[in-house]
């Protein structure tokens, strides 16, 4: 890895593990009005995670946001 300028030729998706992934996901809020919600998770390990289990993570979390 050098380090020329302040930037590192290291690729950003070999920076972090699989086990440790930020994810963004869209959140659809409204198709008729076209407005959606950005949902960051941290720490997501790549490496078990099923489709499924983000589906129940970004439910709970939509959940949350709404009870709050």
């Amino acid at each position: 890895m050098s380090v020329e300028g302040g930037t590192s030729d290291t690729l950003t998706n070999l920076t972090k593990p699989r086990t440790s992934a930020t994810l963004t996901l869209r959140i659809i809020k409204s198709f008729e009005y076209r407005t959606e919600k950005s949902l960051v998770l941290h720490d997501v390990n790549l490496e078990t995670t099923t489709v499924g289990r983000l589906k129940e993570i970004a439910k709970e979390c939509i959940c949350r946001f709404l009870s709050s």
